[in-house]
C-alpha cells in the first residue's frame, strides 16, 4: 500500500478525518503494516504502550481486565469488537499507564501501528496535529463512555 492509499485510509478513521491531507501523508510514512493471525495477541494487559493501531481490515477482539477474575467458561468473551476503520491504544500513549486491556485478533487481521516516539515527534513538529487530535479524541473518548 503506497502512502496516497494509506492516507486515503486514515481519512476515514473517526481519530484523523478531519486532518489535512498533507498531515495524512506525513502520518502514512510513519505507519508500521502489521498482519494478524487468528488468536494472534497484539498487548495484552499491563503491556507498555508502545503505540497507536488502526484496523485495516479484519477483526480485533479488546478483553478487559476484569476478564481475569472470571470463571474459565467467560474468560474468551470479549469486552469490545473492532472492526475496519476503528483505532485502539490510545488511552496509555499520553501517560505512563500500562494497558487496561488485552487486543486480540479474531480471524486475520491487517492494522497499521503508530509507534508512541514517531505520534510524539509529529505531535511536536505540528501543533495542528495536536489540536486537531485533541479535539476530535475528546469527542471519542466521551463517545465510549456511553
Amino acid at each position: 500500500m503506497n502512502l496516497i492509499e494509506k492516507s486515503l485510509f486514515l481519512k476515514k478513521t473517526a481519530l484523523l478525518q478531519k486532518l489535512d491531507f498533507d498531515l495524512l501523508l506525513a502520518i502514512s510514512d510513519k505507519l508500521e503494516y502489521i498482519t494478524a493471525k487468528k488468536g494472534d495477541t497484539l498487548f495484552l494487559t499491563g503491556d507498555k504502550a508502545l503505540g497507536i493501531y488502526f484496523v485495516l481490515e479484519g477483526e480485533v477482539a479488546l478483553k478487559g481486565a476484569i476478564e481475569a477474575s472470571l470463571p474459565k467458561d467467560k474468560k474468551s468473551q470479549s469486552v469490545k469488537s473492532l472492526k475496519a476503520y476503528s483505532f485502539f491504544g490510545d488511552e496509555s500513549l499520553f501517560s505512563d499507564q500500562k494497558r487496561g486491556y488485552s487486543a486480540v485478533a479474531k480471524k486475520e487481521t491487517r492494522l497499521f501501528m503508530l509507534a508512541k516516539p514517531h505520534l510524539f515527534a509529529l505531535l511536536s513538529e505540528c501543533p495542528e496535529v495536536a489540536i486537531e487530535l485533541l479535539a476530535t479524541y475528546a469527542s471519542e473518548v466521551a463517545l465510549r463512555s456511553n
